[in-house]
């Protein structure tokens, strides 16, 4: 059974779509006015792929790499190019400047040169 209400419901806080996309459009359109349209493959794989994702949790692989990646970029953007391994139980670190850098599921962090001085105060350790 098709459920577009179940997922949403859900995972309303985590489901987060580019701010442009040649896709977008259509896909906003058809999620939008689900069940009421003719076709809706776009929504049946939505929501079985919420589904899956709810029941089986992180998917690792190739999703996992893609995700450090994008980290890497994001990093990389903002300057922070040192790469360190948090301690047990470290979740987040909080910057010199005040700014809230969360841990990655693989326990790692990027950070800036003056942030990551601090960090190695703190037990961080770098990554080669």
């Amino acid at each position: 059974m098709k459920s577009l209400q179940k997922f949403v419901s859900v995972h309303a806080s985590f489901f987060f779509l580019p701010a442009s996309a040649a896709w977008l459009e259509d896909y906003v359109y058809e999620l939008c006015g689900f069940p009421g349209l003719k076709h809706d493959d776009q929504v049946d794989s939505t929501s079985q792929f919420l589904a899956w994702w709810r029941e089986e949790g992180d998917p690792g692989g190739l999703y996992h790499y893609y995700e450090q990646e994008a980290e890497r970029m994001r990093a990389f953007a903002e300057d922070r190019t040192v790469h360190m391994r948090a301690p047990a139980n470290c979740n987040r670190l909080i910057s010199i400047t005040g700014l809230t850098i969360i841990v990655g599921d693989d326990g790692t962090i990027w950070l800036t040169e003056l942030d990551a001085r601090g960090a190695r105060a703190g037990g961080f350790n770098d990554i080669d």
